[in-house]
């Protein structure tokens, strides 16, 4: 095949890709748990008072920083101890789907933009580690708010990476605001500028602050 993206893509559907894996189903649970956790966090949250409900943008911006982190780092530099998470992403989804190829087929495509366990142990230990710390030092309610926020920012996350790379025909594809973040992530596909720019993929906050945001 002339086309080395195109070569790459059938290799990975024949030989990585399960032959059961559904994307809508991987989709639905990483929904459902995700919504389903942050639903059970508020549940525990009774008469928040304001300095308490400052959490929530607090945990956004922390969720923004580790984005950017976690992206520009281990997930396109090698660390040792952290080699899968830099295959899985650098190595596998920049093969994948790059600045010219940023589409996949069908939904067994979403099998390699989706999170896998490796990325979800990865950020999830991070995750785990600042609401532990929250829970001893600030109280039950301040944890289970930052808890619910970084959940639903990670779903959030999750929606927005995968409508950047699904089929033409999706529906996704008119969610609002979509454009400009496809083509902030476009630029980050080219294999050239990939280790330098566009780390956020759902808000690109802290692209703007450290000036690695680029345009086309």
């Amino acid at each position: 095949m002339d086309d080395p993206v195109e070569a790459f893509r059938e290799m990975y559907r024949a030989t990585k890709i399960p032959p059961s894996y559904r994307g809508k189903l991987h989709l639905a649970l990483t929904t459902t748990l995700t919504v389903g956790g942050a639903l059970v966090a508020l549940s525990q949250v009774h008469a928040p008072s304001l300095a308490q409900l400052l959490t929530v943008p607090v945990a956004f911006l922390v969720a923004n920083v580790t984005e950017y982190l976690g992206h520009r780092y281990p997930m396109h530099r090698r660390f040792r101890g952290l080699e899968a998470v830099f295959h899985r992403h650098a190595a596998t989804h920049h093969r994948f789907f790059v600045a010219t190829h940023m589409l996949g087929r069908d939904d067994r495509d979403w099998h390699v933009t989706l999170f896998g366990p490796v990325l979800l142990l990865f950020f999830g230990l991070v995750g785990a580690g600042l609401a532990g710390l929250l829970f001893l030092a600030a109280g039950p309610t301040v944890g289970w708010l930052f808890v619910a926020t970084a959940l639903l920012y990670f779903v959030v996350y999750e929606w927005l990476h995968l409508s950047y790379h699904v089929a033409p025909d999706s529906p996704l594809h008119r969610l609002p605001g979509l454009a400009a973040l496809s083509r902030h992530h476009r630029i980050h596909h080219d294999p050239r500028r990939m280790a330098k720019c566009n780390f956020n993929i759902s808000f690109p906050l802290v692209d703007a602050v450290m000036g690695t945001g680029e345009r086309e």
